[in-house]
């Protein structure tokens, strides 16, 4: 049996990246799950769209070396391409919410790809949570699977 896949938004992996000084308990929560997606008892997926918007956040260049190590990485990161279906899914997202592109491509990528649960600090998206607009998808804080998901 395969572990639960899990996918981030890239608010989760820009506050890791940052070291989110501000809630410490994110960054604990994020380096959680990390250690348990290399001990095998979760996976990790992302969007190829995560390559944007992380480059694009103007981190500093110790931060984007850091996510291009964490990235390259295929043993516990799967990268997940904006294919057709992901494309069409995103569509349909976006013309039943009010989520921008970016948003909406992730969502639709975990959709996709099967994951169990979707990590983000976003409240608009927390806000999607087990809706029919996102296919009924757990939308959470960043959390282990099995505890409670409360950082905001």
């Amino acid at each position: 049996m395969r572990a639960d896949l899990i996918c981030w938004d890239s608010s989760v992996l820009i506050s890791w990246l940052e070291g989110d000084s501000a809630k410490p308990e994110r960054i604990q929560s994020i380096r959680a799950v990390i250690r348990n997606v290399e001990t095998g008892v979760c996976r990790l997926a992302f969007s190829t769209l995560i390559y944007v918007e992380v480059l694009e956040s103007k981190l500093p260049d110790d931060a984007i070396e850091k996510f291009r190590r964490f990235m390259q990485n295929r043993e516990q990161v799967e990268i997940i391409a904006v294919d057709i279906r992901v494309a069409e899914r995103s569509q349909k997202i976006r013309n039943h919410t009010r989520i921008t592109t970016p948003d909406a491509v992730h969502i639709a990528t975990a959709i996709v790809s099967g994951a169990k649960f979707f990590h983000t600090f976003d409240e608009q998206l927390l806000k999607l949570s087990g809706k029919s607009e996102v296919d009924n998808l757990a939308i959470t804080a960043c959390h282990i699977p099995g505890t409670t998901a409360s950082l905001l």
